[in-house]
């Protein structure tokens, strides 16, 4: 039973990084109507906000 529960944690924690994962390869290719200057910032601070929940995530 515990085993399990930490196999379902588990595999939560990795669908969570892989959705973050793919909405950062989304942004990356949703960049049009963005300056060029300005896209490096952009996507670190989109970024930073998902690391940021998948590290929510772990932490809770």
């Amino acid at each position: 039973m515990e085993n399990n529960l930490h196999e379902n944690y588990v595999r939560n924690i990795s669908d969570e990084i892989t959705l973050c994962i793919q909405k950062i390869k989304n942004k990356q290719d949703n960049m049009e109507g963005i300056s060029k200057e300005d896209k490096p910032l952009v996507m670190i601070n989109y970024d930073c906000r998902m690391i940021e929940q998948v590290v929510q995530l772990l932490i809770s």
